[in-house]
């Protein structure tokens, strides 16, 4: 709460990519952050930013497991409160908690060409 707010979204876009983003390569992701907090805040914050994110980047280095621990029984989190209360009702609460995690697998896409 006692974090400026603009740090706090920086840092939440900056860690979501750092964590979760797979496209881009850590340094960039703590490069783009700190320069956006320092573009957009000031100097000082940018230094915490930096801070903040290297820590982070070290902590999920060190322990392997502890990105699954941030989203284990969590997933939910990605969908609508009211989608899954209906899915609740309709499935129950052990088919809706296994419909979330399949919508969310990456599925592999095949386009077939026929002459």
């Amino acid at each position: 709460r006692q974090i400026n707010p603009k740090i706090r979204n920086v840092l939440r876009l900056g860690i979501y990519e750092l964590v979760f983003d797979d496209f881009t390569p850590e340094f960039a992701a703590i490069h783009s952050n700190v320069e956006l907090a320092k573009k957009n805040i000031n100097k000082k914050s940018s230094s915490m930013v930096n801070a903040v994110m290297r820590n982070i980047q070290r902590l999920s280095q060190k322990h392997s497991n502890w990105k699954m621990s941030l989203i284990k029984d969590k997933i939910d989190l990605a969908y609508p409160k009211w989608l899954l209360e209906k899915w609740e009702d309709e499935f129950g609460k052990d088919l809706m908690k296994n419909l979330c995690v399949e919508f969310l697998n990456k599925k592999d896409i095949f386009i077939e060409y026929k002459k």
